[in-house]
């Protein structure tokens, strides 16, 4: 047999869009099984060859950032090939020499904390492999609410010159309606109450069950529900191999002390204003910070900066902390009233000024009785981890770090670069007053702090970074020991003293032991990214890095510096051809259903120099930008201006269709019936004018109602809404009225 083989550089990799050929990913199945705070998913990706010769298929995902990827399948067929944990390098080359002898492989990386990047390998021509990952994963639990996120899109990120593997986290982007879709199933070994899923309208719900069909892969998956009060407990679970020896799980949870005297703070506040922060995510972030604002006493401190490509304080605090009177509120108002999203994101620049800033602190003759409160605001779309955690112990180590994610798609980094404090999501409109109430709770009430557990021969702790201790959460400690006698307990301590002692029961709940592996192994891998490193930077660095790899080996937990591998030896291919079929990322504007008009309006002519129409948070995460005679302007406002300038050729075309005796399908009136009703929501009345604005409302009724009835009555519905566009437009004396208004 001779095998052929072209390298890459002869024919290079290609990147597939609409109208090449197929993609290679056609289908997502998402699976996850709940059983009390302890959650397994397991995802399968099919992966299809389109074209006539063995081709190789990249397909960078999202995946919870706290999980843990304990295991890969391989299936061709009928066949299954279980994979292997190697060291990452080692493990590449292995599955470069598999391919390039003609055998089928599939090799699972991650690149930064919740993105991952799956590759096969020698795919024949027509044939379909699937890889199978298994993520063992836990619920969020604070007080009696129970919450679960699964992220399933890859926003795009900001990332500084000089970040070596930028192209790993920014695979090619697309717009319009994705041709990849999903299935979800999520079980409940109980029945959840009240279950709801924030981010999906269309999930079918029952107490036990939430599916999903046709998912988009356009946002994060995100389930709440309310559990009983939780309790304090202490479970020890036995090594398979080794009865001796086992793990040791703490859940702790301590109850409101009424008798705690309120402490001075000192609350320092990054606020992102880059241009992924759109308008109603600036709102969400402005919310927030004013109910923090007035939450505060004259007592307490404040200082706020802004941040993009360049760093601001407000000009109230130019000059540092200052107390928080009557006067620096309203004053802190006005100017939170000003911040408009733009440029990029300088995020290790906010860390390393907000930490100037708290170093002031130290001159105060009452430094002692100040807690320092670090509160980010932000989307997280940024790509350079690794720099930004350095920062973030370096400057921000002694103080309490409440992070912020904004938006649907925010980056579960900010859960990383939270460390010892809290990370709260804000991913809708109706989460928006929870996430605000639990900011201020946190800033509010005391907290445990460096919480540490002391068993007999404890060792190992996980996370080293233990989260703060606020009441009626649950907090969660983990660390390896050898197995307890009757009658042992586990101490609870932190700075503050003592908090609880447990007694340790015996456990099977072999998951625990992967719980820890996962949260030890990010530790450490938090320790290599902070770490300045002493004397021998690269020997420290290796022998570090040797650690996690031998961690994630021995324990089957994947981490940055391994991967699982999988290789089918059992057939090779005839000719080998390097041909790599990239799976782009689609943008959010799945949500709503106006697919066509805003395919249609890409090719409208952008040469136009004119100001945006609306501000459209359908295009948030388009970063490109470009520049006319009033400035610069992002892209996503310019798509958002696009749009709408295609409503009416879109509803010219169905009357010509119509007029024509076709029909016009009912998925094209949902379409556009979804587009105009999406607008209008992002158009005040203001914009338009109130008896304009109330025009378009009437004539959607008109639209909504034709969508069954007959040509006639579908062409007046149209007519109707032409007329009142153009009337619109005609009113303000351009066809693009109201755009000084923004």
């Amino acid at each position: 047999m001779t095998i052929t083989t072209y390298k890459e550089q002869e024919l290079p990799g290609i990147s597939l869009t609409t109208g090449d050929t197929e993609f290679p990913v056609t289908a997502i199945d998402i699976n996850g099984s709940v059983d009390g705070d302890g959650v397994i998913w397991t995802v399968e990706a099919t992966f299809e060859n389109p074209l006539d010769t063995p081709a190789e298929a990249v397909f960078t995902l999202p995946l919870p950032v706290g999980g843990a990827v304990k295991g890969m399948t391989m299936k061709i067929g009928d066949r299954e090939v279980a994979a292997e944990i190697k060291e990452r390098e080692a493990a590449r080359i292995e599955y470069e020499e598999a391919k390039e002898q003609g055998h089928s492989a599939a090799i699972v990386e991650q690149e930064r904390a919740e993105i991952f990047t799956i590759t096969v390998g020698n795919i024949h021509p027509g044939e379909a492999i699937s890889v199978v990952l298994e993520i063992h994963d836990r619920a969020a639990i604070d007080g009696t609410k129970a919450s679960l996120r699964f992220p399933t899109m890859i926003k795009k990120r900001y990332t500084p010159a000089g970040v070596p593997d930028v192209s790993t986290i920014t695979p090619p982007r697309r717009t319009g309606r994705s041709p990849l879709r999903a299935t979800v199933a999520i079980s409940f070994s109980e029945p959840a109450k009240d279950l709801i899923c924030e981010t999906v309208p269309s999930a079918q719900i029952t107490p036990t069950h939430v599916s999903i069909n046709d998912f988009g892969l356009t946002g994060d998956i995100i389930l709440h529900w309310t559990i009983p009060a939780a309790i304090a407990r202490a479970k020890w679970v036995a090594d398979a191999s080794d009865p001796t020896m086992g793990t040791l799980e703490v859940n702790i949870r301590v109850e409101k002390d009424k008798t705690s005297v309120r402490r001075r703070k000192a609350v320092q506040i990054m606020f992102d204003r880059s241009g992924s922060m759109s308008d109603h995510y600036i709102e969400w972030a402005r919310r927030i910070t004013e109910d923090l604002i007035a939450s505060l006493t004259d007592e307490d401190l404040i200082h706020i900066l802004t941040f993009d490509s360049s760093i601001d304080a407000f000009d109230a605090t130019s000059h540092g902390f200052v107390p928080v009177s009557r006067t620096v509120k309203q004053q802190l108002q006005k100017e939170l009233a000003m911040i408009t999203a733009r440029g990029g994101t300088d995020l290790t620049g906010a860390i390393t000024t907000s930490g100037a800033a708290l170093a002031t602190l130290a001159d105060r003759d009452d430094d002692a009785d100040i807690d320092r409160i670090a509160v980010l605001i932000t989307d997280g779309a940024y790509g350079d981890e690794a720099t930004a955690v350095h920062h973030r112990e370096k400057h921000l180590a002694g103080a309490r770090v409440i992070a912020v994610a904004i938006g649907e798609n925010a980056n579960g980094f900010l859960e990383t670069l939270a460390a010892n404090g809290v990370c709260t999501y804000v991913s809708s409109p109706e989460g928006l007053a929870e996430a605000s109430a639990k900011v201020m709770s946190r800033v509010a009430t005391a907290a445990h702090s460096k919480a540490r557990l002391e068993a007999k021969g404890l060792a190992n702790q996980a996370p080293a970074h233990a989260p703060d201790i606020y009441p009626e959460t649950i907090v969660t400690l983990s660390g390896r020991m050898p197995r307890p006698q009757p009658g042992d307990e586990v101490v609870v301590n932190a700075d503050s003293g003592h908090v609880v002692t447990l007694p340790i029961a015996i456990s099977t709940d072999g998951s625990v032991t992967t719980r820890w592996a996962s949260q030890h192994i990010k530790s450490l891998d938090y320790e290599m990214m902070s770490s300045d490193f002493s004397g021998d930077v690269v020997s420290d660095r290796e022998k570090l890095e040797a650690l996690i790899v031998e961690m994630s080996v021995k324990y089957k937990v994947l981490s940055k510096y391994t991967a699982w591998l999988a290789i089918d030896r059992s057939r090779t291919t005839d000719q080998v051809i390097v041909r790599t079929l990239v799976q782009p990322v689609y943008e959010a504007f799945d949500s709503f259903a106006g697919a066509v008009l805003f395919q249609s309006a890409l090719i409208v002519d952008r040469s136009s120099s004119i100001r945006p129409l609306v501000v459209n948070s359908m295009a948030r995460d388009s970063m490109d930008s470009f520049s006319d005679s009033s400035g610069f302007i992002s892209f996503g406002r310019k798509l958002g201006l696009d749009m709408l300038n295609t409503l009416i050729p879109y509803l010219e075309a169905m009357l010509e269709t119509l007029a024509n005796g076709g029909s016009i399908d009912p998925d094209q009136w949902v379409e556009l019936n979804d587009a105009i009703d999406y607008w209008l929501g992002e158009v005040k009345p203001t914009a338009l004018g109130v008896r304009t604005f109330n025009k378009i409302k009437n004539r959607m009724v008109k639209v909504q109602e034709s969508e069954q009835s007959s040509a006639k009555a579908q062409a007046k519905a149209a007519r109707n809404l032409i007329a009142v566009i153009t009337e619109s437009q005609n009113a303000a004396g351009s066809r693009n009225s109201w755009t000084e208004d923004f």
